[in-house]
């Protein structure tokens, strides 16, 4: 049922049929929430069911692999002409994608449909800067670099499912990743470079359940420079005490960013403090939460005038309370035994939890 709903979704996105669109996807979650239930419910798995989920999670992506182009997003333009500037021995950071110096690197496909390429450099840290780089080795074509990123899905599954089976849960539970539409859509069809960030984190996840804190610190390190969002499971992954972790995450940021930095200097930051001003993130003018609690707020027939900036201080304080509470809860007891050294996995939650619901427009965005 999920294969034809998808063919359906497929169909609505080649014509660029949005609400349909976004009907199949709505629709898609029925049997999805079916299917976790099933898993969650079953205590004896039939022989090959983790098989089947994760060929299943690896097709339902690779449906959309095909899909040029894709309508809702751009961002893999400016993924594949980061990667082609690279390649022509150009730092990304330097110059824009209309400068004239890199004339020669048009072309009809890609550079037309990158976004603010007047005015803005490029926003992504170094080590997707160095996937891109890698990708764009291999093919320059928008399905390619989707069909390298579902690749990057599969390592994440399987690295999800052992990380389960490690903390003793069924493997089989990866369905809620394998087999949830956001990630199948947005991975298989936009090709969004959040895969590989969710990829490190898997990783970092799998290494810290292992006690692996050197691993563990690496892989965050180079989740963080995909995308900045998951240095927020810094307090919850350390142990106190420990050196090994922030020493290779600190390691890690600064041998990726090294690099980069000699001819752009401050310019790794690409388009990100503009960003952020354009995108209401200083201003906290676009925060979803706060536009909802406002929207309530009218509803119920209350006035009232907090400005967005005193809403971001409070849930960057909220942010910041959480964190320090995850980080004291999990190490109460000074020391990690075999009962309780997997309790920063509930912290870790939390904080992400938090920081996706307190400033959801940070996930879109960064």
């Amino acid at each position: 049922m999920s294969l034809i709903i998808e063919l359906f979704t497929f169909a609505a996105h080649r014509h660029n049929h949005f609400y349909w669109e976004l009907f199949w996807l709505l629709i898609s979650g029925i049997p999805f929430v079916f299917a976790v239930w099933w898993t969650f419910q079953c205590r004896n798995f039939p022989a090959n069911t983790l098989l089947i989920i994760l060929i299943g999670g690896l097709v339902f992506r690779s449906i959309f692999v095909p899909l040029d182009p894709p309508r809702l997003s751009t961002d893999i333009y400016r993924y594949i002409w980061d990667g082609r500037v690279q390649g022509a021995g150009v730092n990304p950071y330097l110059y824009l994608p209309i400068d004239p110096r890199l004339a020669e690197l048009r072309d009809r496909s890609i550079y037309p449909n990158i976004n603010r390429k007047t005015y803005a450099h490029t926003i992504y840290p170094p080590v997707a800067q160095i996937f891109f780089f890698i990708v764009t080795r291999i093919t320059q074509t928008v399905p390619g670099f989707k069909a390298v990123l579902v690749v990057v899905e599969l390592v994440t599954m399987g690295v999800v499912a052992a990380t389960l089976r490690a903390i003793g849960q069924p493997p089989e539970r990866v369905i809620v990743y394998a087999w949830h539409p956001l990630p199948i859509f947005e991975f298989g069809a936009s090709g969004h470079i959040d895969a590989l960030m969710i990829c490190f984190i898997g990783i970092a996840i799998f290494a810290r359940v292992h006690q692996k804190f050197g691993i563990a610190g690496a892989a965050l390190g180079a989740a963080t420079l995909v995308k900045f969002i998951p240095i927020i499971l810094l307090p919850a992954f350390y142990r106190r005490w420990g050196k090994k972790l922030p020493i290779t995450f600190l390691i890690t940021i600064v041998v990726c960013y090294l690099p980069y930095l000699v001819g752009a200097g401050t310019g790794v930051l690409g388009f990100l403090p503009h960003y952020a001003r354009e995108e209401g993130l200083q201003s906290g003018a676009r925060f979803y939460l706060l536009n909802l609690i406002d929207q309530i707020l009218e509803w119920c027939g209350v006035v009232h005038d907090l400005p967005p900036r005193i809403f971001m201080l409070l849930a960057l304080t909220c942010l910041g309370a959480i964190a320090i509470w995850a980080f004291y809860r999990k190490v109460r007891l000074g020391k990690e035994d075999t009962n309780t050294r997997d309790q920063w996995i509930l912290p870790a939650f939390v904080l992400a939890l938090s920081l996706s619901v307190a400033i959801p427009v940070l996930s879109v965005v960064l």
